[in-house]
């Protein structure tokens, strides 16, 4: 930030909060190098409520409605942490 850079967020609907994002670098034929050509990945939900969703993020473009979400039968812990590991 101290030399020009920008910060850039995604804003989720008022009252929705989510956990640590995942980044999951973008499957074949990716072609940025610069960290961001992939998804980024948070459990999200209303507090205290059920059920909660999985966001897909475009990494690359942060400001946009999320790519997916999977909407989930119950609610996830705020905490809950995961790895994302490839299949290959």
């Amino acid at each position: 930030m101290r030399h020009g850079a920008t910060r850039t967020v995604h804003r989720f609907p008022a009252g929705h909060t989510c956990g640590e994002p995942i980044f999951v670098p973008r499957p074949c034929g990716g072609t940025a190098d610069t960290g961001d050509d992939g998804y980024l990945m948070a459990f999200t939900g209303t507090r205290g409520r059920s059920p909660s969703y999985l966001a897909i993020l475009d990494a690359a473009n942060l400001e946009a409605d999320p790519t997916a979400e999977a909407h989930l039968p119950v609610r996830v812990p705020a905490g809950f942490h995961g790895t994302w590991v490839p299949s290959s």
